[in-house]
């Protein structure tokens, strides 16, 4: 039993890190996050994301801690 635990328990913590990694942004999605703040002037706010894709685009908008 206690196996089967550990196993479940290393299962999760994969399948947790996996999809952390997962919504990750890349290196597009940080360079085009720049090209919009930049052309917004944007400097801070709220950033929201609804069903607008991976979320990658989304994370790499909060570019500093003036966003949230």
């Amino acid at each position: 039993m206690q196996i089967i635990r550990t196993k479940i328990n290393w299962l999760t913590i994969t399948v947790v890190l996996v999809l952390a990694l997962m919504a990750v942004p890349g290196w597009a999605d940080v360079e085009r996050a720049r090209q919009i703040l930049d052309a917004t002037g944007v400097k801070g706010g709220l950033v929201v994301h609804i069903g607008c894709g991976d979320g990658k685009l989304t994370a790499a908008l909060r570019a500093n801690d003036s966003f949230i």
